[in-house]
């Protein structure tokens, strides 16, 4: 494979003649949230890469980067500060990303209007405009409204569906069920969960919490020991057995800053989410580090596969040849708990699995 630094050399366009800037020139390398520092050398801007374009609704940062960029975590590193623009990684549709070369380096500029109308005053409502996230919110917006990580001890804890109402199996939207173990908690909504795989640390087997797979949400009809309930959204039939948390007030997914991962954050892929075995593009993943080992929001890693070993029967008497690992693809995080972090598979060249190992793009040799 190539280079990671070196992608796409032979079919790379010369960088322009240097010229002046027109405006103060961002640091080429900053110092990110995570402390790294990033060259960003000509090569790695795409052979096809526009000069400009102008941004649309359904965009995310990372589309919009992956038209510039080989890498698209690169995308923080290379802004040209424009002092009209408070924060540049909040990117609007109509919005315009211009690519320009300032002293034989790659920038990005945006363009926007700034608002300003000398118009009579004029009373009128109008929605406030939604900056381009910087990933598809359709791929991890049921994960964040319906699903949960079960730290350790909350599934024994939590109150349980006992049973469906009428002799019922299962339930679903509309119908009534049982459930125990309230206590002297009166809230009213609540989230239903089914606990899922264990998770366990792949590296030092340490048990880390469970999986938990959004069922749907039922409202307290009648105190008590058994309580009623009914099931008021259902996303699948609800089981004896499957837990219930308070419904989480509606969670904000902050900023994220797309960027590599720190060198000396490794981490190990501990399971797709609600997935069998193997993960592809726009499915989750859980990793075993989370807040505790510094992890910060939009970081990205390339994943590999584990390093397996096999015997050569050629000219090797049978001796054990350790593989490389071959590289899976590109995840960027989240979600950040405690112990573990929950990441978005972006690209897939091959499925990611348990175990796969991640790192930041700055060590690859690719």
């Amino acid at each position: 494979m190539a280079a990671l630094f070196a992608v796409g050399c032979a079919s790379t366009p010369t960088a322009p003649e240097s010229q002046e800037p027109a405006a103060p020139l961002a640091q080429v390398a900053p110092e990110n949230t995570l402390g790294v520092a990033v060259s960003v050398p000509p090569q790695l801007i795409r052979p096809a890469a526009p000069t400009r374009y102008v941004v649309v609704k359904g965009d995310t940062l990372w589309d919009i980067s992956s038209r510039f960029l080989s890498n698209p975590w690169l995308w923080p590193e290379i802004w040209l500060v424009n002092p009209q623009i408070k924060n540049p990684h909040l990117i609007y549709p109509g919005d315009i990303v211009s690519l320009e070369w300032i002293n034989g380096k790659p920038v990005l500029r945006i363009e926007r209007d700034d608002g300003i109308k000398r118009l009579k005053p004029i009373v009128r409502t109008t929605p406030l405009p939604q900056p381009v996230p910087a990933l598809p919110m359709d791929a991890i917006q049921s994960f964040i409204q319906h699903a949960r990580f079960i730290d350790e001890g909350a599934a024994e804890n939590a109150p349980y569906m006992l049973a469906a109402a009428d002799g019922h199996l299962m339930a679903a939207k509309g119908m009534d069920i049982y459930a125990r173990g309230f206590g002297e908690d009166r809230t009213t909504t609540w989230q239903m969960v089914r606990a899922g795989k264990r998770y366990y640390d792949p590296v030092t087997a340490e048990y880390l919490g469970q999986e938990g797979i959004g069922v749907g949400t039922a409202e307290v009809l009648v105190v008590g020991d058994p309580a009623r309930l009914r099931i008021e959204n259902s996303l699948r039939e609800a089981l004896p057995g499957d837990l219930l948390f308070p419904v989480p007030e509606e969670e904000f997914i902050p900023e994220l800053l797309l960027q590599p991962v720190a060198e000396d954050i490794e981490a190990r892929v501990v399971a797709g989410f609600d997935v069998i075995t193997r993960v592809g593009q726009f499915q989750i993943i859980t990793l075993n580090c989370g807040s505790e080992h510094d992890l910060a929001l939009g970081a990205t890693f390339e994943g590999f596969a584990q390093n397996t070993r096999i015997e050569d029967n050629v000219r090797g008497d049978g001796a054990l040849v350790t593989l490389p690992g071959e590289y899976r693809g590109l995840a960027v995080v989240f979600r950040i708990d405690e112990k573990v972090a929950h990441a978005l598979v972006m690209n897939a060249e091959q499925p990611m699995q348990a175990g796969d190992h991640l790192r930041s793009p700055l060590l690859s040799a690719r």
